[in-house]
């Protein structure tokens, strides 16, 4: 418990810092030290303990699994089955180049959305 209790010292002493570092980078540290810290005091907990948080984070889990299985059914090239949005063939047909579309139009959006998904389930708690 001592070295989670410290690096909870160390976060508070560097969220001032935060600011005026990459926020990427900051998400990144923030994401790490947490996880070290969790893996810390899990370590140490009994199972009688755990028991409960361990059945609520199931339903989490599937809970937030359903829209992130959407995204990503969105993002998958399904052009060759007839499931693309009628933007790619459009896309294709200007680039006089073969396009296997998919669901959504934007696909770097869609994977930036994917990559934040955890963000917001955190910061939504």
């Amino acid at each position: 418990m001592l070295a989670a209790f410290l690096i909870l010292i160390v976060l508070i002493y560097a969220s001032p810092i935060a600011p005026l570092v990459d926020g990427n980078i900051v998400i990144g540290m923030e994401a790490t030290t947490m996880a070290v810290a969790t893996a810390l005091v899990a370590r140490k907990a009994a199972f009688e303990e755990t028991e409960a948080l361990l059945g609520l984070f199931r339903l989490v889990l599937v809970v937030g699994a359903i829209p992130a299985l959407w995204m990503i059914i969105q993002l998958l090239p399904f052009g060759y089955i007839g499931l693309a949005n009628p933007v790619w063939e459009s896309t294709g047909q200007a680039l006089a180049h073969a396009i296997a579309g998919s669901i959504g139009v934007d696909i770097g959006a869609g994977l930036l959305g994917l990559n934040n998904m955890p963000r917001f389930w955190r910061s939504s708690s």
